[in-house]
């Protein structure tokens, strides 16, 4: 009895380490890089609202717009910082290295 314990044991780590790998290179491999894009494009959009706001100081829709701006850009950074939380902790509980 002991034996078939085992065997059944075995099988399922040698699947459960095949789907991690995969797992591990679609993240690696195509999710990781769109995280990074996508917050980077974030902290664009926050610093671009910060030129726009201190350039057009007398223009007060140009402050709107700057003042928008860097409001969806600490969102942005806010949803990027969640998301790799979020992805980190996954990780963690499946005992994975982290990808980032």
């Amino acid at each position: 009895m002991n034996f078939l314990l085992k065997t059944v044991h075995a099988a399922s780590t040698n699947t459960d380490s095949m789907i991690n790998s995969i797992v591990d290179k679609i993240v690696a491999n195509i999710v990781a890089p769109i995280v990074e894009f996508v917050f980077g494009l974030a902290i664009l959009l926050f610093i671009w609202g910060l030129i726009g706001f201190f350039k057009g100081s007398e223009d007060t829709e140009a402050r709107k717009t700057g003042r928008n701006h860097i409001l969806y850009g600490v969102i942005g950074i806010g949803i990027m910082i969640s998301v790799y939380g979020i992805i980190n902790f996954v990780y963690d509980t499946l005992n994975i290295s982290s990808p980032f």
